[in-house]
């Protein structure tokens, strides 16, 4: 039971105007396009292995949920704020061209390359769920659309819905999955 004293952890995602619904629609939409994209920033996080749970057979139906789950390095709640919340953040300008090594892994060439790959799930669903491990920690929060468009300021901010085990500690393996 989380102690009534202890700080709730608050997300932030800034941007400017409409710029979700341009880049998330338009830009992957779609299943194909918004998976490879996920696909690569699992690349950027030095995973070895994705999982893609897809339903297989039938039409995708607003009830079935598509997961992206990897085993890269995962992302700390102040990573997730700092770098993964910021929509346009120039990753290679700030981190270099290459990766961290991880797991074993030498660098790898970065994907990432206008940071906005975080909105590619809106191309396929209105909700997006980001459960990311790391360090023992999991970081874990919702991303709505529709809260995230409702407004035309020019520049906005979006406070992520966090989830029951946000903040939690786990012997989990460190990779992010996205709901």
């Amino acid at each position: 039971m989380a102690d009534p004293k202890e700080k709730k952890r608050e997300y932030m995602m800034r941007f400017a105007g409409e710029l979700v619904k341009h880049l998330g629609l338009q830009m992957y939409a779609g299943p194909a396009p918004a998976i490879g994209e996920l696909v690569s920033n699992a690349w950027d996080a030095v995973a070895k292995n994705v999982w893609i749970e897809i339903p297989l057979n039938r039409p995708i139906e607003e009830k079935d949920n598509i997961v992206i789950k990897d085993d890269g390095h995962g992302m700390a709640f102040d990573e997730c704020n700092k770098a993964y919340l910021i929509i346009g953040r120039d990753r290679r300008r700030e981190e270099g061209d290459f990766s961290r090594s991880y797991n074993g892994l030498k660098p790898r060439k970065l994907q990432s390359r206008k940071g906005i790959g975080k909105l590619a799930g809106f191309g396929i669903a209105n909700r997006i769920e980001i459960r990311t491990v790391t360090n023992g920690e999991i970081s874990h929060f919702a991303l709505d659309y529709d809260k995230i468009t409702k407004s035309r300021q020019l520049v906005e901010s979006y406070s992520p819905e966090p989830l029951s085990d946000d903040g939690k500690k786990t012997k989990e393996k460190p990779g992010t999955k996205i709901i």
